[in-house]
């Protein structure tokens, strides 16, 4: 329960943070958001980009972990909010492929086995 609450505390505060970048007279454009971010913490143009994919990051994930049982549905949902990300250019692409293949080589073990049928190999 305090795990709850605290996620959602921090929600409701990085929903304010980006709300308030998006109250202005001008129209919004996605793509300008981290400079923005950036003019408003005074932080630089990289770390606001890692701040937004974050924040994104933890806008779709957090639920999707809450809600789920298994690992599968955050991570999928984890790649595509990053590939959103990458396209945006908020997030370099390197850090796309890193993670997928961690991703990767963290279900390895458990394609080989569907693969082969969950046999100890050849014997």
């Amino acid at each position: 329960m305090k795990f709850a609450l605290l996620v959602l505390i921090v929600l409701s505060f990085s929903f304010s943070l980006v709300s308030s970048l998006a109250h202005a007279e001008e129209e919004v454009n996605l793509s300008e958001l981290p400079q923005r971010l950036s003019e408003m913490l005074t932080i630089d143009l990289f770390a606001a980009q890692l701040l937004l994919s974050g924040l994104f990051l933890m806008w779709t994930i957090v639920p999707t972990l809450m809600l789920s049982k298994n690992i599968v549905a955050p991570l999928a949902i984890g790649l595509v909010v990053m590939s959103f990300c990458v396209a945006m250019t908020w997030l370099p692409y390197w850090i796309l492929v890193v993670v997928a293949m961690i991703v990767a080589l963290m279900f390895a073990g458990k394609m080989r086995e569907w693969i082969t049928g969950g046999g100890g190999g050849y014997p």
